[in-house]
């Protein structure tokens, strides 16, 4: 049986019958494969997992101990798969093997910087006052911190939209989704993950107000 010589190959050819698993010809590369590659592989996802438990901790500093960290990985869960909808709709082919291989690196790229600015304007930012209204509140926050957490945006996906123009085949199709992910990504951020501020804002003015 022919030893698959990259991460494609894999995918490929199984060199297996029809029908059989392709978990074999994954384990024959995996023995196969240059330990640097598999170093660098192990060193980004430990980075992605360290990067989830930031997110955690970073929003326990804003008085929730599990639900904003686990929204805000919904919301990026939502993107993905809304991205990969419209890379599919568009037409454009991905190997699904090359993506596990560079996502983790764009999670750690990325990061969750945006939602944790955008949460801490909504609950501890001037705008947070208990006297006025969720709403003018959270449109306060967004005014605020929307213009540099857009623009952000928009410069991540001019990057990825130059590696998506690039004629390197791999990179060109991981650019192009990772680019849809930050799109959904933004408009996720505005309005699924706001109206989620807006309930715990609301939560919390109404614990505020029983010592009072």
């Amino acid at each position: 049986m022919a030893i698959p010589k990259s991460w494609t190959d894999v995918f490929a050819y199984s060199g297996t019958p029809c029908g059989t698993p392709l978990f074999p010809s994954g384990l024959t590369f995996l023995k196969n494969a240059p330990t640097i590659d598999i170093v660098i592989m192990v060193i980004g996802y430990l980075t992605m997992h360290f990067t989830f438990v930031s997110l955690f901790l970073n929003m326990r500093t804003m008085g929730s101990k599990f639900w904003l960290g686990a929204t805000v990985l919904i919301s990026s869960t939502f993107s993905f798969l809304l991205a990969l909808a419209t890379v599919d709709y568009l037409g454009v082919p991905i190997n699904m093997v090359l993506l596990s291989e560079g996502l983790p690196f764009l999670v750690v790229t990325v990061g969750f910087e945006k939602p944790f600015l955008l949460t801490k304007a909504v609950l501890l930012g001037k705008s947070s006052s208990l006297s006025r209204p969720t709403k003018d509140n959270v449109n306060d926050a967004v005014r605020e911190k929307g213009p540099r957490i857009v623009r952000d945006y928009l410069v991540e996906i001019a990057v990825l939209a130059l590696g998506a123009a690039s004629g390197v085949r791999g990179l060109r199709q991981f650019c192009f989704l990772a680019a849809w992910i930050l799109g959904w990504d933004c408009v996720l951020l505005f309005t699924f993950y706001t109206a989620i501020l807006s309930i715990k804002l609301e939560v919390h003015k109404i614990r505020v107000s029983r010592w009072y």
